[in-house]
């Protein structure tokens, strides 16, 4: 949102409003990213200073993770005036196309397949060392990009939430 608005609008949303409130399963059964955006145009995203990140290491949607009826603060509501919907969303390819996006409006988000071992990674660029079938899907904001010095390998940076 930051770089869309040329800098005047600086707020996190909150990925935990998506998995919580908007039917997104979340880590559970690999959602994919339309399903976020569907719900960011439709319903709108809270704010992350609302509804902050609470999902990690869980393996079923608990009491804990339902939508709330207050932001973590305990007072304000949930009403309309506290979302963010998107305007835009597009289905994008190559690299180029990817790094465009970027530049122009900020983070794009990847739908991918993993295998376990990305459960245990912990820095630097991710090759998976495991062949066969993925255990599932994953989405990720792709921030930007880089190569590798010494290997002259291209890659992308990304955010797990």
């Amino acid at each position: 949102m930051c770089i869309a608005t040329k800098g005047k609008a600086v707020i996190p949303l909150s990925v935990q409003d998506a998995i919580s409130c908007g039917n997104i399963i979340g880590c559970v059964g690999g959602s994919s990213a339309w399903q976020f955006y569907s719900y960011a145009n439709d319903t709108g995203v809270l704010a992350e200073s609302c509804n902050s990140y609470k999902s990690e290491n869980f393996v079923k949607p608990g009491p804990d993770l339902a939508c709330p009826a207050l932001c973590d603060d305990g007072k304000t509501g949930l009403d309309k005036s506290t979302r963010y919907h998107s305007t835009r969303g597009k289905a994008i390819s190559g690299i180029d196309e990817i790094k465009q996006e970027i530049m122009t409006y900020g983070p794009v988000t990847a739908s991918l397949k993993v295998n376990l071992d990305l459960m245990f990674y912990g820095s630097g660029i991710y090759h998976s060392v495991l062949t066969g079938k993925p255990m599932g899907g994953h989405v990720v904001s792709i921030v930007g990009w880089g190569k590798d010095p010494a290997t002259k390998q291209e890659y992308w940076i990304v955010r797990n939430r």
